[in-house]
């Protein structure tokens, strides 16, 4: 069941000026989508060219990395690094408690490493972090249940 005329209808009964006019907008209509794939052609090759260049970069430093060392199995072995002038929680808490001079509960070190030391934390249970921290150090010792003094 034909949808239209016919083809062969349409051509009889068009002017020559309408197919010219019909072939130019289906030319254009042809050069828009040739241009918007260019266009999208340049977008891939710039996204194709940084991860080449991402590529390059880590296969240089994995060639750079395993001269002379022994293979790892997918991950690469943690390295210390020296510290650079900051102190780390478990030092200012030892200041804290210096200061303070008598034990002190978890959550009040926490406290005032907060507010007076600068020490900025996106745990939400940074006393609770700084309680284990504090019981695996020799430094501190545990009087009661999340209490810690000096040794």
């Amino acid at each position: 069941m034909p949808r239209g005329p016919r083809v062969s209808t349409v051509l009889r009964t068009a002017s020559l000026t309408d197919l010219h006019r019909a072939i130019a907008a289906r030319r254009r209509a042809e050069e828009k989508k040739l241009t918007a794939l260019r266009r999208r052609r340049r977008t891939v090759e710039g996204a194709l060219a940084a991860l080449d260049a991402q590529i390059a970069d880590v296969e240089s430093r994995l060639k750079g990395a395993g001269a002379g060392r022994r293979a790892t199995r997918g991950r690469p072995r943690m390295v210390k690094r020296p510290r650079t002038g900051r102190r780390g929680h478990k030092d200012l808490a030892l200041e804290v408690l210096r200061d303070a001079k008598r034990p002190l509960h978890q959550r009040d070190i926490a406290k005032i490493l907060k507010d007076k030391k600068g020490v900025k934390s996106k745990s939400k249970a940074f006393d609770r972090s700084l309680g284990l921290m504090l019981s695996q150090d020799k430094r501190f010792k545990r009087v009661k249940r999340a209490t810690y003094t000096l040794r």
